[in-house]
């Protein structure tokens, strides 16, 4: 029973106090509190009882661990009255068990020394309850604080340092680290307790274990993802950071000393042997970049410093004697010195970022993993840092040292151990980002490169992030070599095309295949209005339902298939058919029918509209049946603005001709019901001015408009076309190197369905580039159609007549 309670009630944990949330916990607290605490009561007793019983201890101590989460997550939202008036019973019997001495041996052993056993997972559940009453319930709780303070301190003090008390050990360590930012602080203010946390809690567990220094050879990308990444947060080491950290709030100066003079300590212990105990310098530089942070982000570095701490000093006598010594001797430690490196990014000097580029070459060149990623990872984040809009670290910057780099980079690309290495792949993406046309002179040699990778993984890729890194990479060459230079696309696609043919018939190569797509497409619009041979063999295999059954694929290859009919609408009409069976498969889906409405508006402009006649009232049969089963914001927008593309290009008889068809007078309703109440919010300059230009075709080119029933909706369409026309979206056309240098970055970008590659950007066509804009035109058609009626009906627009009038 208490198993499903346990599991049910866990969701709190994470819930906000809403009524609904209260509610709920308020009925399960008429239900259980009560029952709770009897049978806890009763199993504090039972386990003294039975303390040498084995078998009873076991299921005893399983359930006051059980009662312990629960206790937790009925906390978590808010202090259930119940639970506050029995506080007392509820401390007293949890404190009486940081201090138990179990007298049978079952529930202190694990199946291995890594795993934590049932006694100790136990005092750990104990310590997070009081951690969060500190954090929530302070007032309540200050009672107990002192004696609970006292317990976890002296659990501490006899716990071993061994992996399996890990997380025993982190839960007390945050435990005195949350009360360090209480207003209960002051329990540590005594030199001698300070002092004491300071050297029997921190130090130990900041200093590396043989199980950290065999996890930096046995798993070194689990080891840089937990290091550089922040991913540690559970490890002994990161908890005593925090610590550092928690104390320094209150107590900066006195911390600082104490810690400056066990930071000299360890760094003279390593002088006496440096090979032997290079691990105290380890530890000297963790524990100095603890004592040296006040803020810090992941994007950004440490961005505050504790104004006591010499960084430059320690940085010059400890990190660049190690960085320019032997790279394969004591990895470890170097690789420390480049995390330091990289926490305090934002404090070194376009100079110092000079004498590192020659650090980081020669870490590239070494066959460690770590070295090589930690090295990939600072040369990236140096060149994300910015002094107000201007990248300190920038193209100047790289330019002298751009070929050894690349070329250093590369070659860590290809051992085997490298083979999906994101780090380096991330680091290169951003030297050419950086570097633009710069990285010209290297882009055969990347492409190379790159092209053998994608062939050797495209399979059976392990790592998301390395296979987004690599094509965004590709995407950059691709620009670089051919935006400016339409020759160039021959040779770049005979050097791609080998291997993306095998990934786009292969089915099992799908992750890919999204990335695939955009280049191709990309590619192709880089020909500007010419289809290729070689390309249309694949038009018919693009077409076939296979390809669109994977969601990553639909806006990718939505995008090919917009590039086939924009180079080459002659060739593709052949495969109409085809195509609008992909319209009707992306319409019924709504996630996908705005996707369909931008096939459909390149069909309307380049394609002679008597080679799709024969289809296009089923295309908006098709949509009114969608409107009629699942009408969203997001297809009406869309078919607002495909209706404005065919009005635009082709008048306003055809459709009016071809709804007449489908039902008289529907075209009245959809002006009505979705085109004046959705218009004006769409997005998109060249949306809008489509907008405009169709509504403005409908006020002046269609004599229906002057009739019943549509005669009623003339002033709301001149209102509607003054409010779009006066409140222009501003839009701020970023450059793919902005996109690609927010710094989500890079989880936030890539997801396993679609991933736009911002290299491969595709700068929307302007159907109706000839007009200068939709207010332009509006105007000169008013001007033009001015009439006795017309006047009449503009004076009945409400607000937009007197902003009409500076029209004319």
């Amino acid at each position: 029973i208490l198993k499903v309670l346990n599991s049910t009630f866990r969701r709190f944990r994470h819930e906000f106090g809403t009524d609904v949330v209260l509610s709920q916990i308020k009925y399960i607290l008429e239900l259980f509190a009560g029952p709770l605490l009897n049978i806890f009561n009763v199993v504090v007793q039972q386990i003294e009882i039975h303390a040498t019983n084995s078998n009873a201890q076991l299921i005893l101590f399983t359930s006051l661990k059980l009662i312990s989460n629960i206790f937790y997550s009925l906390n978590a939202v808010d202090i259930p009255a119940i639970f506050e008036d029995n506080l007392s019973t509820w401390v007293t019997g949890f404190l009486k068990y940081l201090s138990f001495e179990p007298k049978v041996a079952e529930i202190v052993e694990s199946d291995n020394e890594d795993t934590p056993a049932l006694f100790h997972k136990t005092q750990a559940c104990i310590i997070a309850n009081g951690n969060l009453y500190i954090e929530k319930y302070e007032e309540e709780f200050q009672p107990y604080l002192p004696q609970f303070v006292t317990a976890v301190w002296n659990l501490l003090m006899k716990t071993p340092n061994k992996p399996k008390f890990d997380p025993l050990v982190t839960s007390a360590i945050h435990f005195l680290t949350t009360v360090s930012r209480s207003t209960c602080y002051k329990l540590f203010e005594p030199t001698n307790i300070l002092t004491d946390i300071c050297k029997n809690v921190i130090v130990p567990n900041i200093k590396l274990r043989k199980s950290d220094i065999y996890a930096f050879d046995d798993d070194p990308m689990d080891y840089v993802k937990k290091d550089m990444e922040g991913s540690d947060t559970g490890t002994r080491r990161r908890s005593a950071f925090e610590l550092v950290k928690g104390l320094r709030k209150n107590f900066e100066n006195q911390v600082t000393v104490i810690f400056a003079n066990d930071i000299n300590e360890m760094l003279k212990e390593h002088s006496l042997n440096p090979s032997t105990n290079w691990t105290s310098k380890d530890a000297a530089i963790y524990l100095f970049t603890a004592l040296a942070v006040t803020r810090a982000t992941a994007s950004e570095g440490v961005t505050t410093v504790n104004q006591w701490v010499p960084i430059r000093e320690f940085y010059v006598s400890q990190v660049v004697p190690e960085l320019n010594s032997d790279l394969s001797q004591l990895p470890q430690l170097k690789a420390s010195c480049l995390n330091f490196i990289n926490s305090f990014r934002r404090q070194f000097t376009v100079e110092d970022f000079q004498l590192l580029l020659p650090v980081f070459v020669r870490c590239f060149a070494t066959d460690n993993v770590v070295i090589s990623s930690y090295a990939a990872t600072c040369l990236d984040r140096f060149l994300l840092v910015k002094d107000k809009d201007t990248f300190r670290f920038g193209r100047t910057l790289l330019q002298p040292q751009l070929g050894p780099l690349l070329k250093s980079l590369f070659e860590a690309l290809k051992p085997q151990t490298n083979v999906e290495n994101h780090y380096l792949m991330k680091a290169i993406a951003r030297v050419f980002s950086i570097s633009g046309s710069d990285v010209l002179p290297y882009c055969e040699m990347a492409m190379e490169v790159l092209n053998f990778k994608v062939e050797i993984i495209y399979k059976s890729p392990s790592n998301p992030e390395f296979g987004y890194y690599l094509f965004e990479c590709l995407a950059q060459i691709i620009s670089l070599l051919c935006k400016n230079n339409p020759s160039a696309v021959d040779q770049v696609e005979a050097k791609l095309f080998p291997v993306f043919a095998k990934i786009v018939m292969d089915p099992s190569a799908d992750v890919f295949s999204p990335f695939v797509f955009q280049l191709l497409a990309f590619l192709l619009e880089l020909r500007h209005g010419k289809l290729p041979d070689s390309y249309k063999p694949l038009l018919n295999e693009l077409t076939t339902p296979i390809y669109w059954e994977q969601q990553g694929n639909v806006p990718a290859l939505t995008r090919l298939l917009r590039a086939y009919i924009t180079s080459g609408p002659d060739f593709v009409v052949s495969s109409l058919l085809n195509i609008l069976g992909v319209f009707q498969k992306l319409i019924a889906s709504r996630i996908n029918d705005y996707l369909g409405f931008y096939i459909l508006e390149d069909i309307v402009v380049y394609i002679p509209h008597h080679q799709f006649m024969f289809a296009l009232k089923e295309i908006f049969q098709l949509i009114f049946i969608r409107l009629q089963k699942s009408k969203t914001t997001q297809l009406i927008k869309g078919f607002i603005v495909f209706m404005s593309v065919f009005i635009g290009v082709h008048g306003t008889s055809l459709l009016f001709q071809t709804m007449s068809e489908i039902q008289p007078g529907i075209f009245a309703m959809i002006l009505q019901k979705f085109w004046v109440t959705h218009a004006e919010s769409i997005k998109g300059a060249i949306e809008r001015k489509a907008c405009v230009i169709a509504m403005t075709k409908l006020a002046f080119e269609c004599p229906e408009m002057l009739q019943p029933p549509y005669v009623e909706l003339w002033p709301n369409l001149i209102q509607l076309i003054v409010n779009i026309i006066e409140q222009v979206e501003v839009e701020t056309v970023a450059s793919p190197e902005d996109h690609f240098n927010v710094e989500e970055e890079h989880g936030g970008n890539y997801t396993t369905g679609f991933s736009t590659l911002h290299h491969a950007y595709k700068v929307e066509y302007d159907p109706f580039k000839q007009i200068e804009s939709g207010k332009t035109y509006f105007a000169k058609n008013l001007r033009i159609n001015s009439n006795q009626q017309i006047h009449s009906m503009i004076q009945r627009t409400g607000p937009a007549y007197e902003t009409i009038r500076k029209y004319f």
